[in-house]
C-alpha cells in the first residue's frame, strides 16, 4: 500500500477544520493553507484567526447588550 505523506494528511485535516470554523471564508482559508510552509505556521495562523473571532464576538455581545438595554428603556417609557 502507498499512503499519502503526513503533510498531505495534515493539509486535508486542516482544510476540513478551517472550513468548519468559518465556511464563509473557505476560499481565503484555502489560499492561506496553500501559503503555509508547515503545519506549525498554519496552526499559528488559525490561532490568530480564532483570537480575532473571539474579540469580534465580545464586541458584538457588548453592542447587543447595549441595544437590548436601550430597547428595554424605551419599552419601560411607553404609555400603558
Amino acid at each position: 500500500r502507498v499512503y499519502p505523506s503526513w503533510k498531505s494528511w495534515d493539509r486535508v485535516f486542516l482544510q476540513h477544520f478551517a472550513s468548519r470554523m468559518c465556511p464563509s471564508e473557505n476560499l481565503t482559508t484555502e489560499k492561506n493553507i496553500s501559503e503555509c510552509k508547515n503545519l506549525y505556521e498554519l496552526v499559528e495562523r488559525l490561532q490568530y484567526r480564532l483570537e480575532d473571532m473571539e474579540n469580534e464576538h465580545m464586541q458584538l455581545s457588548r453592542k447587543y447588550d447595549n441595544l437590548e438595554q436601550k430597547l428595554n428603556r424605551i419599552i419601560d417609557n411607553l404609555p400603558t
